[in-house]
């Protein structure tokens, strides 16, 4: 086992690697590294608790992770653009979950008093549901880069955006592939993957790209099927929703590229590809809504806004897979939009609940009116008698 002399010139060889270039000095009374001269931005590394946690890792080779959770250059100073070229990529990610950061720091902030710039993330809207952002790659994760950090590096996002563009591929290696009939995938390691949709390059070995959708359910893979070919559609249904649930799993929603941009595309309700296609885009959509609903209901706290907010839900009965909130009957909710809304009357005493189709609660008395943000809420009012909705199945 290393001293702690020994271990800081270990720190001092990373930071120098990772582009560090203020003065590092090791206080062996204190047992810490000091970065910079003390007049400037200066930072103090104490090393007991990092070097016990840099020695628990049994495999020398991974030891790196503890001293990049810990010291990366990123986290204070400005990396040089050879360390930005080796480590920046873009990634793809759902722009209703980076608006979910924001409410996130915004409840931070009123909570804790101080400032927490890090959840404001960078980033560029690709479609009308998707958003570009840039990621720093450490070893075994990669880390959001915020706002903040641009600031801190004193570079724009377009130029960053394009330093990742150009790393992402050099790195790429891997072609889309056939793995069935007018299905092609692309897949591999290390979440980059999905980015591979920002170039058109992924689409020059398709037989079928003039008649082609899209889908990029995880980061690590990326799916091409004949948009008029119903079995390669449901097949590429059946894939995405595995991989949106698998680990790194983005969002099985199928995509059309159209005046050279990829959006949103579902067949129309006679194709029997629709139901698959559906399905396979309600895990994430679930995951969206599930993030963000303690966030809202903390900040309409905040605000002394006193409203529920219901939850989506993924149900399955003996017919159908679709999707659900929750409304207690007579309290105001904020519900996401679904195909159903399970209706809870606890006038009893033992709740109870009845599923009911979204189109139908107007007829039933309901109010909806849209509520103010990002993600899309529906504000529900009113007291809709207890024997209309009974005449529905009811529901655990």
């Amino acid at each position: 086992m290393s001293t702690f002399a020994t271990f800081a010139e270990e720190v001092k060889r990373f930071l120098a690697a990772e582009g560090e270039s203020r003065p590092v000095f090791y206080d062996p009374a204190k047992e810490r590294i000091s970065v910079g001269d003390g007049h400037g931005l200066t930072h103090f590394v104490s090393l007991p608790t990092l070097k016990a946690r840099y020695d628990a890792i049994e495999e020398p080779k991974a030891r790196v992770r503890v001293l990049e959770r810990d010291l990366i250059a990123m986290r204070w100073s400005k990396p040089t653009l050879d360390v930005l070229a080796k480590r920046l990529y873009p990634r793809l990610r759902p722009t209703a979950a980076l608006q979910s950061l924001e409410l996130k720091r915004k409840v931070i902030e009123h909570v804790s008093g101080s400032p927490a710039a890090d959840l404001s993330v960078a980033h560029r809207a690709f479609n009308s549901v998707l958003s570009v952002q840039l990621v720093f790659q450490l070893s075994e994760e990669a880390v959001d880069v915020g706002v903040d950090r641009l600031a801190a590096w004193g570079r724009s996002f377009d130029e960053l955006l394009k330093l990742s563009f150009e790393n992402l591929l050099q790195a790429a290696t891997e072609q889309p592939r056939e793995v069935r009939p007018n299905l092609w995938a692309l897949t591999g390691g290390g979440g980059h993957i999905a980015s591979r949709l920002l170039f058109d390059d992924v689409l020059e070995k398709l037989p079928f790209k003039d008649d082609c959708v899209a889908m990029a359910p995880n980061q690590n893979v990326l799916i091409f099927a004949k948009k008029s070919d119903d079995e390669a559609l449901s097949r590429m249904a059946q894939v995405g929703l595995d991989a949106s649930q698998a680990p790194f799993g983005l969002w099985g929603i199928t995509m059309e590229r159209k005046d050279g941009r990829w959006e949103p595309w579902m067949p129309d309700d006679t194709r029997p590809s629709r139901g698959p296609l559906k399905i396979a885009a309600l895990p994430g959509l679930v995951r969206i809504y599930s993030a963000h609903k303690d966030l809202l209901l903390a900040w309409n706290e905040i605000q002394r806004i006193n409203i529920e907010v219901s939850p989506l839900l993924a149900v399955q009965d003996e017919n159908a897979v679709f999707s659900s909130a929750v409304w207690q009957r007579g309290v105001p909710t904020l519900l996401p939009p679904a195909d159903r809304v399970a209706i809870v009357d606890a006038s009893g005493g033992e709740p109870r609940a009845w599923s009911v189709p979204w189109g139908a609660l107007k007829h039933l008395g309901a109010t909806f009116t849209r509520a103010e943000g990002d993600l899309e809420y529906w504000r529900a009012t009113g007291d809709i008698p207890l024997e209309k909705i009974q005449k529905y199945p009811q529901v655990q």
